[in-house]
């Protein structure tokens, strides 16, 4: 395996996104540039020059259609989309380049894939209850024991407590655990008019609650395509990232814990 450089894994991530753009299109499906890639989008047009990955969102019934018909609508044989409910142990979707392999540094290798775009459901939600953050948040907590690497961990003391707990946590079904954060997400509530991305904000005491309507889709500048946002992008950025216009210190200017390889020695 030859490790792919930073570029690379841009290259790889825009032709999944080029694919996922396509699709939508052809299907009438809606779409959004999230977080980072909404952020970089907005500010560099085009990627944060140290980020590694790409997130959009989509509303639960786009969602929900777009992955379960990914494989027979999908042009490209590389691609692969993965959720819950075909047997992976993701919580939410990601649509993967096959012919590559991202190494994360807490999972085990059974459970890594490949170079990714990540597709975030927007669940709607009543603003005025509370969402069950405690039981999502102990789920996840099972389901990243049941897949961890326990031989890594950011100290000591969690390393030893990982070769403690995790033979145990490992008989558990990762995949059960991740279908049932998504039920819980996508029966939180009938339709409000307001939504929000659950599953990407766990660990959060709160969760970043958006108005339907504001997802008037516009096309904006990224890397020199054009992809689906919110028209009202400002707003979302400044809710996720308060100043967003200003860049972060050179010492926060840190890419994801992972690796990307190309499977195939020749590419």
């Amino acid at each position: 395996m030859r490790k792919l450089s930073l570029q690379e894994v841009h290259e790889v991530e825009l032709g999944i996104l080029d694919e996922i753009d396509r699709i939508c299109t052809e299907h009438g499906l809606r779409y959004f540039l999230a977080y980072g890639t909404l952020l970089g989008a907005a500010r560099h047009q085009g990627f944060i020059p140290w980020d590694d990955d790409v997130d959009i969102f989509m509303f639960r019934d786009d969602y929900e259609t777009f992955m379960t018909h990914f494989s027979e609508w999908h042009t490209e044989g590389r691609y692969q989309a993965l959720w819950p409910a075909n047997g992976s142990v993701v919580h939410f979707g990601k649509v993967v380049d096959t012919k590559t392999l991202v190494k994360e540094t807490f999972a085990r290798e059974k459970y890594c894939h490949g170079a990714f775009v990540d597709v975030f459901a927007l669940d709607h939600v009543n603003p005025e209850e509370e969402v069950p953050f405690k039981k999502l948040e102990r789920m996840a907590l099972k389901r990243s024991l049941a897949i961890t690497d326990p031989r890594n961990g950011s100290t000591l003391a969690i390393r030893i407590a990982k070769r403690v707990v995790c033979p145990f946590m490992q008989l558990m079904d990762a995949n059960r655990i991740a279908a049932d954060m998504d039920k819980v997400c996508k029966n939180l509530s009938p339709w409000t008019g307001y939504v929000a991305d659950i599953l990407g904000h766990i660990g959060y005491s709160t969760y970043h609650v958006l108005k339907e309507e504001d997802f008037e889709a516009t096309r904006m500048n990224f890397e020199g395509r054009h992809y689906m946002a919110p028209k009202n992008f400002e707003l979302f950025l400044e809710k996720e990232y308060g100043d967003w216009r200003t860049l972060p210190p050179e010492s926060e200017r840190i890419p994801h814990s992972t690796e990307a390889y190309w499977l195939d020695e020749d590419a």
